[in-house]
């Protein structure tokens, strides 16, 4: 279970991102919306990446 967690957030942190970036930034044009968008959505998957789960 734990081995597919990562698979299963890399995929959600996109829409995460989108998420948190519409809360965080509801005011931002589109063009802005956008880079703040990629740019949570790569800082998710890195400290996605960072996780060290423990392998059993």
């Amino acid at each position: 279970m734990l081995r597919y967690l990562k698979a299963i957030l890399y995929l959600l942190a996109p829409r995460l991102a989108f998420s948190v970036t519409g809360v965080l930034f509801p005011d931002a044009f589109d063009n802005l919306f956008l880079v703040y968008n990629i740019l949570m959505t790569l800082a998710f998957w890195l400290a996605i990446y960072s996780v060290d789960l423990p392998e059993k």
